[in-house]
């Protein structure tokens, strides 16, 4: 069909007509893993353990999964544990009564995880996967997730917990004398960041109602963490079902800032009801692994987006010297041949439909009835930084999804970021004012500011009125205080925990009230509105 695209975008446009050659005779690229993350491994207690990990085992060996994301809980210490400190020692554990390095049962889990790999022998790559934090503010799971503390140290889920000082959703503990702490999310980043672990942001848009309560798995923090940053470690834009138009248009609509943003599947299974065929079709990510299949190898790639969420389809954009996932400097006016390698998911002869998208999600091009092969095009560069990425269906799909037909094959390209000469990503900033508070622990005591990546970006004492341009990440240390976390000024601005409130709380719903559960419009994070809180804040200490 015709391309057409707006000459007036400022991003990039087409040169002459794409043009496709068909491969009917090429072999599904073999460096291309299919990778399973985000499970749940003794969630259900209906099996026993050695029953479940044999399951395990031959069901990745039968769907072909060379990596698969142990999730905690890992084993049955740890399941015990879970539900003993999340319930009856839950005050306990708050308290710092209990000895959290004991609790991590790392020679358990570790000699789990080896027990899978003995029983795989090589066909699948179990590694540690934990969804961490659980909490009001949204779900993270992890690629090298760093075993510091218990697996279930920073949930939240079900109750009240204080993550700022003068956080208002709080419960008490009677037995520390004060209200039940969990660490900030930029805090638990710090850590696994340091260990070179990613974040992935799960179902990223996920809510639905129990009775008249609005119960949220929404990603409402990871704003915040797109403007502060410039990029996030991952977000999911496939689970649940196939094709899921609100976690895309989420993605969309943060790709369009500039941002680099690599997109994952998920499953988020629970491993002992393998044999339910509750995952069909199954949603995985084909991770390039072109050496050794080692949980660095997995990191490096979904750190560079060297990744497709799939259901079992192959589609790769890039240029002569750029892969996917990767920017390609593109000055106005110049133009870059791109290409797009396919393949239809094993078993079938085509895909029914590929699409080129642009930024907004917009489409740019479509082809119907498409085999193996290669895609050509050109395009010249704008003002803006722009993206491409593809999205094809099976052999049996009519494209974006009605009710009554649901997607069943689906695969999505990473994007190929196109991006002008000196384009960068202007992350927030925060003039911060700190005044010392009458009688307070803080006043005439040294800090440090540290950036995430904990540099000491300043250092003074707060004998009287500062005035500091910080990153809007930025933590606030006291080496002289014994405090119960690093400060973040950022989660101590009440103007940005009403942002984050608006997406956790439902109340979005006033604004868009035709959304239906797990339907979240990208406006609802109002980043704009985010970007002005960071900006300026008095805080008094």
């Amino acid at each position: 069909m015709p391309y057409h695209l707006s000459q007036t975008s400022g991003c990039f446009s087409l040169l002459g007509h794409p043009v496709f050659l068909p491969r009917p005779d090429a072999s599904f690229p073999s460096d291309w893993v299919s990778t399973l993350t985000h499970s749940h491994h003794l969630r259900g207690k209906e099996r026993p353990v050695g029953e479940v990990n044999r399951l395990l085992v031959d069901w990745c060996r039968a769907h072909r999964i060379r990596a698969f994301g142990l999730g905690s809980p890992w084993e049955p210490v740890t399941a015990a544990a879970v539900e003993k400190y999340e319930t009856t020692e839950r005050e306990a554990y708050d308290a710092g009564r209990v000895d959290l390095q004991a609790l991590r049962f790392e020679p358990e889990v570790r000699a789990h995880l080896a027990d899978l790999n003995r029983l795989s022998n090589g066909d699948t790559l179990f590694y540690l996967d934990n969804e961490t934090p659980k909490a009001r503010y949204g779900h993270l799971w992890w690629l090298n997730w760093h075993f510091e503390l218990p697996a279930w140290h920073d949930y939240s889920q079900d109750r009240p917990v204080q993550y700022y000082r003068n956080d208002p959703q709080r419960e008490w503990n009677p037995l520390a004398g004060r209200p039940f702490r969990r660490r900030p999310y930029l805090e638990i980043l710090r850590h696994q960041r340091a260990h070179q672990a990613l974040g992935i942001w799960a179902h990223p848009t996920s809510w639905w109602k129990h009775h008249r309560d609005f119960v949220t798995n929404i990603a409402a923090e990871a704003g915040l963490h797109l403007l502060a940053h410039g990029f996030l470690d991952g977000l999911v834009v496939m689970g649940y079902d196939v094709f899921q138009p609100a976690y895309q248009a989420l993605w969309f609509d943060w790709l369009d800032t500039g941002a680099v943003i690599p997109g994952f599947a998920e499953s988020d299974q629970s491993n002992s009801q393998l044999d339910q065929d509750v995952l069909h079709p199954l949603m995985t990510t084909l991770v390039h692994c072109p050496q050794e299949l080692t949980l660095a190898s997995l990191t490096r790639a979904g750190r560079q987006g060297r990744l497709m969420p799939s259901t079992g389809g192959f589609a790769d954009i890039h240029t002569c010297s750029t892969a996917m996932g990767g920017i390609h400097t593109l000055p106005p006016g110049a133009s870059v041949e791109v290409f797009v390698d396919l393949h239809p998911p094993p078993g079938q002869s085509c895909f029914s439909r590929v699409e080129i998208l642009g930024r907004g999600g917009q489409l740019l091009h479509s082809l119907f009835h498409v085999p193996s092969g290669q895609l050509r095009f050109r395009v010249t560069g704008g003002d803006h930084p722009a993206y491409l990425l593809v999205r094809a269906f099976g052999e049996h799909d009519r494209g974006a999804p009605q009710s009554a037909s649901p997607v069943e094959h689906l695969t999505l390209s990473n994007p190929l970021y196109l991006h002008p000469p000196g384009f960068r990503f202007h992350t927030a900033r925060t003039h911060l004012t700190l005044r010392p508070a009458p009688d307070s622990p803080f006043r005439n005591q040294p800090y440090h500011i540290l950036s995430l990546d904990n540099r000491i970006l300043d250092t003074a004492c707060l004998d009287q009125t500062r005035h500091h341009d910080i990153p809007a990440d930025a933590a606030l240390h006291f080496p002289g205080l014994q405090q119960p976390w690093p400060l973040y000024p950022c989660m101590e601005n009440p103007p940005v925990q009403d942002l984050l409130a608006y997406l956790w709380q439902g109340l979005f719903l006033r604004d868009f009230p035709d959304c239906r559960p797990g339907d979240v419009p990208p406006e609802a994070w109002r980043l704009d509105d985010l970007r002005q809180a960071l900006s300026e804040q008095t805080l008094a200490l």
